[in-house]
């Protein structure tokens, strides 16, 4: 049983969170459902289940967020089973956050004003997670989205210097937040650069360790055969003994034992 759970899937996950090889993508899509939960309860506490007027579609705004909690859903299913990094996968899931939330903002008018927030939330995340390609995907998307809302929902034309001001508020934000990224993921790949050459580094020690270590062990080998006093056998023993343990630790894979790659396998011995 400690077997099969051990080389499960879960495990695997469970595994991964506790090295700190969190995987952004299904984070991000648990944090949907709950961004897209939460949002039914704030439109059914608030009373908001009727539709905004002039709208002509038969969709409300308690069943635009349910919809979207069962597309987050799913694709947190898609990430769970299939993991890695699927640009396709990524772009449909700015899709599926920008949507539904320039919907709510064109259908709800002033009840739904508050969540302009999620636009700069939407855009930043995924600038942090996936790096600035995928910032400047979703500010484009974000953009176009809620200038859409500013030139149909009634509201949003009435607060004009609002809008305009959250509009450019968005883009700057942004940009500057691009800036700040771009500067953490170089600081990020210098050191992961400084780490593979700590990592070379102690390889080259483990290994060239072992040859002149090998010497000396034959030596004293060599020199123990020869006519020695009682105090001449305790020195070189205690240089055997030693030179034993020395070379156990050497013989370790000392690259990964470092890093803690060494796996531990369970097993009936």
């Amino acid at each position: 049983m400690k077997e099969f759970f051990s080389q499960s899937y879960i495990a695997q996950l469970i595994g991964r969170y506790v090295r700190e090889k969190r995987d952004n993508e299904l984070e991000q899509a648990l944090l949907r459902v709950l961004i897209g939960l939460v949002l039914i309860y704030y439109f059914r506490k608030s009373g908001f289940y009727l539709l905004a007027e002039g709208t002509a579609t038969n969709l409300n705004l308690v069943f635009v967020p349910s919809v979207f909690v069962i597309a987050a859903v799913s694709m947190a299913v898609c990430v769970f089973l299939w993991p890695g990094e699927k640009h396709i996968r990524r772009i449909l899931s700015i899709v599926l956050d920008v949507t539904p939330l320039t919907y709510l903002l064109i259908i709800g008018n002033s009840h739904a004003a508050p969540l302009c927030f999620l636009y700069q939330w939407i855009v930043i995340g995924y600038g942090f997670r996936f790096g600035r390609t995928y910032l400047f995907i979703a500010l484009a998307l974000a953009l176009a989205g809620f200038g859409v809302v500013i030139l149909t929902a009634s509201y949003w034309q009435q607060e004009t210097a609002l809008a305009k001001g959250l509009w450019l508020g968005t883009l700057l934000i942004s940009i500057y937040s691009s800036t700040l990224i771009g500067r953490l993921y170089k600081a990020l790949d210098r050191a992961k650069e400084a780490n593979i050459a700590k990592r070379q580094f102690i390889c080259s020690v483990s290994h060239e360790l072992r040859t002149p270590l090998n010497a000396i062990i034959g030596m004293i080998d060599l020199i123990r055969s020869t006519h020695l006093d009682r105090d001449q056998i305790e020195m070189l023993d205690c240089l055997i003994s030693t030179s034993q343990v020395i070379s156990v630790i050497a013989l370790l894979p000392m690259c990964h034992l470092k890093f803690g790659e060494i796996n531990t396998i369970y097993g009936r011995f």
